[in-house]
């Protein structure tokens, strides 16, 4: 631990660590030299001790020989052998009997008793052996006192010297520190500012990597997980904890969109090529739980100040949503063109039918219902019908197909084209509608053609028959709930069969255009269905179970008004009488017109575009014989189509009466046609039925159609 440099002086800091070492330094070498010296000598003596016993009791050997029974009373001969030792050992012999008692004892002249001392005095012993039995003991113990003084003065000699040099052990290192002082302290400065900065920039990266939205993962160069933030940890479902030393395939398990083949690991491709790595965002990032994202991924390497490469970082994020609104966006865009595909379609075969369906009304008019010829002609009106069916599934692809809402009951409609729909079917419904279910702002035949294509839908789901369970009932989505749907009130339609279900792969592909599994699908049923939501804001999913069947939802945003839209209308039996102008650029839906007019009792003329009509409207106007309506074509190729043309009418004559027609349409004009000056609007192709109404309703506001 580096210490506090605020806090010491060095010298001082080093005196106290280092005194307890040189004073140990000293005594160890004070003490270690005597007692070597003392343990040595002292063994020496123990060994002449027992040589000197040894001596003896040979001695004593000899003079049992001679009597063996007076030996020991012999101590005058013992006194002779004792004083011929070496006078210069300081020794103490004592001479036993077999019972261990004091025969005699010899203690040299210089040998002074310290019991103390005697106590563990270098000492031996030997028998006294006479015919293998021994006689008697000799013990010889020498005197150390002179032992104990050379050692004392060893002792003295060697503590000098260790203190001089425990001395020089504290006082070089000391006067060292005390000179490079400052340098110290400028390098422990040094050390606590690089370990600030340091801790500083590693929270400052750590905080910067947890606030990072991204994914981010770091590696060695081995491929063994270092880090991760909290954006990765979420998207992978690993915490750090657990995920560092992991191999990074382990943490980071990715695959390819489209042939769910593992990819190969980024750190290898980095390594290998030294540059960024960019991944395609069909990478597909399998977490923990089985959860699947497709991400966008770039790897970069990490090198060190020699450009050596150390590790590799990762940074990924989740792109499934992005992916899935581009993908939504372009089948927008497919429905948008296909939308002005068939609106062009429609608008060229709604004049043709127009041109037929006219002719034939007009036709069936002049004759009488029993006739044979009548029947026929009924029969091409239901072909015509059909086509009208066709043409409108079209249409809903194009802006023209915009609903011409008006406030209604959804429930009512529900349950009336449903059992119209079944209707002789081996399926039923079951009705399950809530009380006092909310208005919708809707258009009344599109909302019809829904619930007819979705209970086609399912019932032919079950062909064998069954039950389907419709039911309806008020929801209020509240604000922060996880929906596309904006907060607010909706009616919610379910409509469910107890079919097979649908197989995940297709549920991705069912609302788009021409996509069917049936034999004779022509897949507008559900596209249709899509659109005509879409159209009125409100919303459409799908659930469904294999083998239990399939579920659609939709969502209707509820009107503010509180009942539905009447009129109080009187019933008049008149025919009628005005004069009517009719503009449009196709020769035979101008003559089809002016012939149901005539019929109808009306004054009809016909021009071919916008500007032709404002100059004769100008010239009946001036003559005092002015239009009481007219019929303008919304579209006229090449020319000024009823939207111009309206506007200059009503500058001509603010009380004009116009009503647009039209069979497709690319503006919310048919919708919302009052907004641009126009009374009401007739769609292609003409029925002499609706015609006569629009026109009696334009002309006489006030009063119902009764037909004479």
């Amino acid at each position: 631990m580096i210490p506090n440099i605020g806090e010491i002086n060095f010298g001082r800091y080093l005196s106290k660590r280092l005194l307890p070492l040189t004073v140990g330094i000293g005594l160890l070498i004070s003490v270690f030299f005597p007692a070597t010296y003392y343990f040595l000598e002292y063994n020496i003596m123990r060994h002449n001790a027992a040589t000197y016993a040894d001596r003896f009791a040979k001695l004593m050997h000899d003079l049992v020989l001679q009597s063996e029974t007076l030996w020991k009373y012999q101590t005058y001969e013992y006194r002779s052998i004792l004083d011929h030792l070496p006078p210069e050992k300081e020794m103490n012999l004592t001479i036993l009997d077999a019972a261990g008692k004091p025969i005699t004892d010899y203690i040299h002249s210089n040998y002074k008793t310290n019991k103390l001392l005697d106590s563990w005095a270098p000492s031996a012993s030997a028998p006294i052996r006479f015919n293998n039995r021994t006689i008697g003991t000799v013990e010889v113990s020498l005197s150390q006192e002179a032992l104990i003084t050379r050692s004392f003065l060893i002792f003295i000699i060697s503590f000098c010297i260790g203190s001089a040099l425990a001395v020089l052990a504290y006082m070089f290192p000391v006067g060292i520190v005390t000179t490079l002082g400052s340098r110290i302290e400028n390098l422990i400065k040094n050390l606590h500012q690089a370990n600030e900065t340091l801790a500083a920039e590693k929270e400052r990266l750590s905080v910067t990597l947890r606030s990072i939205g991204d994914g981010v993962i770091t590696t060695d160069i081995e491929g063994k997980v270092a880090t991760l933030n909290f954006a990765a940890e979420h998207l992978t479902g690993w915490k750090q904890d657990r995920a560092i030393g992991k191999q990074l395939h382990e943490v980071f398990h990715i695959i390819d969109e489209k042939t769910r083949m593992p990819r190969e690991s980024p750190i290898d491709t980095v390594v290998r090529n030294s540059s960024t790595l960019e991944i395609s965002d069909d990478t597909i990032l399998v977490c923990t739980d089985g959860t699947e994202r497709i991400i966008e991924d770039s790897a970069a390497p990490i090198c060190n100040s020699q450009s050596k490469i150390i590790g590799v970082v990762l940074a990924f994020r989740d792109v499934t949503e992005k992916k899935k609104m581009a993908q939504d966006l372009l089948k927008t865009q497919q429905l948008e063109s296909l939308g002005v595909l068939a609106g062009g379609i429609a608008h060229d075969f709604n004049n043709l039918l127009t041109g037929i369906l006219g002719n034939v009304s007009l036709a069936m008019m002049y004759l009488d219902p029993e006739e044979r010829a009548y029947n026929k002609l009924q029969e091409a009106t239901k072909a015509y019908e059909r086509a009208r069916d066709l043409t409108q599934s079209l249409l809903t692809f194009s802006k023209g197909g915009i609903p011409r809402k008006r406030t209604l009951s959804i429930d009512q409609l529900i349950m009336d084209s449903a059992s119209f729909t079944l209707s002789g079917s081996n399926v039923r419904c079951n009705f399950s509608i809530s009380e006092a279910i909310w208005l919708v702002d809707a258009d009344e035949g599109q909302m019809s053609q829904v619930i007819n294509n979705l209970i086609i839908n399912a019932s032919q789901a079950m062909p064998d028959g069954g039950v389907i369970d419709i039911k309806v009932e008020n929801v209020t989505i509240s604000q922060g709930e996880m929906t596309p749907l904006k907060a607010g009130r909706y009616v919610r339609i379910s409509i469910e069969d107890h079919g097979s279900g649908i197989p995940e792969r297709h549920l991705p592909k069912i609302f788009d255009p021409y996509f069917t599994t049936k034999q004779n699908g022509h897949g507008l049923g559900l596209a249709t269905v899509h659109s005509i939501i879409r159209n009125h804001e409100g919303f459409i999913h799908v659930t469904t179970n294999l083998g239990k069947g399939t579920t659609f939802i939709i969502h209707l945003i509820a009107s503010e008004k509180l009942s539905t839209e009447t009129a109080e209308t009187k019933s008049v039996a008149v025919a009628g009488k005005e004069k009517i102008l009719v503009m449009d650029d196709e020769v035979i839906i101008r003559q089809v017109a002016c012939e149901i007019l005539g019929h109808l009792g009306y004054r009809a003329e016909a021009c071919c575009d916008g500007n032709e009509a404002i100059n004769i409207y100008s010239q009946a106007l001036q003559a005092g014989d002015p239009f009481d309506a007219v019929i303008m074509d919304l579209t006229i190729p090449g020319g000024m189509g009823g939207q111009q043309a309206i506007r200059r009418l009503l500058e001509l004559d603010p009380q004009a009466k116009a009503i647009v027609s039209s069979g497709y349409s690319n503006d919310p004009i048919i919708a919302y046609y009052n907004e641009y000056g126009f009374k009401a609007y007739v769609v292609k192709p003409y029925r002499v039925e609706e015609f006569q109404e629009t026109l009696w309703s334009v002309l006489h506001p006030s009063e119902q159609l009764k037909a004479v």
